[in-house]
């Protein structure tokens, strides 16, 4: 199981997905966040959900007294040592949908697939996390190699699309750009 900054950067490839999405923005005249503020976000990110996570200890602990007692005992904010611990299953899947706006698509319909795609694929790296059983039931319903397979039955019960939808908004970012961003 790879740590919070090791997945990072080797499943995500920031100087890769900088350039696609500099282009693309680029290409389209529109305004992008710098670079910085795309790694930053992309980072801390994955960083507060490490936090939150706590390698599965914190994440389902409804208790905050307790969790804020035992950060105090791990050094608080200003000196605990994430280093080793995982990302949640939130940000297995932010990260596939960034990989997926940053590949080589042209129409909605090509982008969908690949997030499809990439979220089945991210499947074999759930081992250690707890993805709710509306992803797991999800990404069992997508098929990525039919036209339209990244559509999925709704599911009332969990909506676990926020996290994995951070990328949209780092792309779409733009007020122009809304519509595209909610579809």
């Amino acid at each position: 199981m790879r740590s919070c900054r090791d997945f990072c950067y080797a499943r995500f490839g920031f100087a890769n997905i900088l350039k696609r999405l500099i282009q693309y923005h680029s290409s389209h005249h529109f305004k992008m966040p710098s670079s910085d503020q795309f790694k930053a976000s992309m980072v801390l990110s994955a960083v507060g959900d490490a936090l939150g996570y706590k390698n599965g200890e914190w994440e389902f602990c409804h208790s905050g007294e307790a969790i804020h007692k035992e950060l105090q005992k791990l050094g608080g904010l200003q000196k605990i040592d994430i280093n080793g611990w995982i990302v949640s299953d939130d940000t297995v899947l932010h990260l596939a949908t960034a990989e997926a706006l940053v590949s080589s698509w042209k129409t909605r319909d090509e982008l969908f697939l690949k997030i499809a795609s990439n979220y089945k694929d991210s499947m074999s790296d759930m081992r250690g996390r707890a993805p709710g059983n509306t992803t797991l039931s999800s990404c069992a319903h997508l098929r990525p190699g039919r036209p339209q397979g990244f559509f999925v039955p709704f599911n009332p019960r969990g909506v676990g699309v926020v996290l994995p939808c951070v990328p949209c908004v780092l792309v779409y970012c733009i007020t122009h750009q809304r519509s595209l961003m909610i579809s």
